[in-house]
Order: C-alpha cells, then structure tokens, then sequence
C-alpha cells in the first residue's frame, strides 16, 4: 500500500480504490461509465493522479491505494504559459494575436495527449487497392481516374512507442496532458466547492461555472488562475451537460446551447 498523506509531493499515476464521502457537494474523482468521464460519489477503482488523489483526502474521500507509476516532477511549461499570457494582454481582445496566444496556451496540453497515429495520403493502382496495407485505418477513397484512387489513411502503428520507427519523436506524452487535465481539475473544483457551500452553485462545466449570487471578488480578475465574469444573466434553464438557456441581461435575449 501507498500512503499518500505521507507523501504529499509524490507526483505520478496511482491504482487506488475510492470511497466518496456521503455528503459530498461537488464531486472530484472521475471515473468511466460507459465510455463517458463522471464525477460520481460510491465506490469505485482506477487510475489517479497522485496529486488529484492528495487534494481528494481534504475534502473526506478514502483511498486505498496499492501501486505507482512515478515521475520526476518539472514546471515543464510555467516560463512559456506566462510569456504567451503577457504577449495575450498586450493585444486587445478583438486583435488576432490575443487569440492566437489564447489557442496556444489552450491547446498545447492537448497536443501531447494526441494519439500516436500519422496521416497519410496514397496515390495507388485500383487494381492494387486489395494488396493495400493492413495495418492501416481507411479513412476516405476518391478515384481519380479509371485506373487510380487517392487512399487517405491512419497508420494504427503505435510508432511513438517503437525506437525504430522513423515516427518515434511524435512529442506525446499522455502523463503531461493527463496531469494537466488533473490539476485543471483541481482548479475548478476549488472554485466550484466555494459557490456550493455558499448554496450559489448552478451550473459547472469544464473550465466555468454559474452561480445565482456574484462569487467572492478575490475570484475575479485578469491573473492567470483567477475567473472572468463573461456575462450576467437574468434567467436560465439547465437542461444537462453542455445543454442551457441564459437571458442574458447584458446583450438582451441570448440563447447558448
């Protein structure tokens, strides 16, 4: 067994087996059901950031956890994120720069979670199409002429994982994006926590939340970690995940789905 409490900088994956306290507010842990990520509360198993698990110990959850895959823990991207996000202040919001700064720093976690999988584009003989390479996931088929048919596909090699692979240097690692994700995580919940037990929360979603009462103003600001008020609304309907209706105060009626 792991004891988590007395390793509160362990940075790495851990195999543990969850129990969520009854009176929990805002679920933390993730777990899939059916292909689909839920914060639910029970009992249930798998694989979890450390630190996510350590922040999960505060708010009541027991863990019992049996084994690591563990790392060396880096800031692997505080100088960049802070140099894009000071050129992104520079520009104003309706200048293309500040949202090409704002799709890097939202996206470049993203890109080492990618699957380790290439595309690729043949040109190849219609009477060849039957030889055409296994290993490979057709995608889209267009005949150019009687006699040739442009092949898009995607290699099903797990080339990232074969030294010997000309593809090996795919810059992906799914422990990055998969920290990040966590510690995100760990953000908004913090956040979300605060509005419930102040009986405010509404809605939450990945990276935002609405309450029925103006959060506490050390929340709001223009800081990397702080929220933005986008909008003020006068009346909603919630529906499920990612589906609602705001009349939004600001810009008259407004329907967001």
């Amino acid at each position: 067994p792991i004891d988590l409490q007395a390793n509160p900088g362990l940075i790495g994956f851990v195999k543990a087996k969850i129990v969520a306290p009854g009176n929990l507010l805002v679920p933390l842990l993730p777990v899939n059901v059916h292909g689909k990520m839920v914060c639910g509360a029970g009992s249930f198993e798998g694989l979890f950031f450390s630190q996510e698990l350590i922040y999960a110990l505060s708010l009541g959850y027991k863990i019992t956890a049996s084994e690591a895959y563990i790392f060396e823990g880096r800031l692997v991207f505080n100088e960049f994120i802070n140099d894009l996000y000071k050129e992104r202040l520079a520009y104003p919001k309706d200048n293309p720069m500040n949202y090409i700064c704002k799709l890097i720093m939202n996206s470049t976690y993203g890109r080492f979670g990618m699957a380790p999988e290439l595309n690729h584009v043949d040109i190849i003989k219609e009477s060849d199409f039957v030889d055409f390479n296994e290993s490979t996931k057709i995608m889209d088929i267009k005949l150019i002429n009687g006699n040739f048919a442009m092949v898009k596909s995607i290699s099903q090699e797990n080339s990232n994982l074969n030294p010997d692979s000309p593809n090996a240097n795919l810059q992906i690692s799914l422990p990055i994006a998969a920290a990040i994700t966590a510690y995100a995580r760990i953000c908004i919940h913090k956040f979300k926590q605060a509005a419930a037990e102040a009986g405010i929360l509404l809605y939450s979603d990945t990276d935002s939340l609405i309450t029925s009462k103006p959060l506490d103003p050390i929340y709001i600001g223009n800081q990397l970690g702080q929220l933005k008020l986008e909008n003020v609304a006068e009346a909603g309907v919630f529906l499920s995940a990612k589906v609602y209706a705001l009349h939004n105060v600001k810009v008259g009626a407004k329907v967001i789905f």
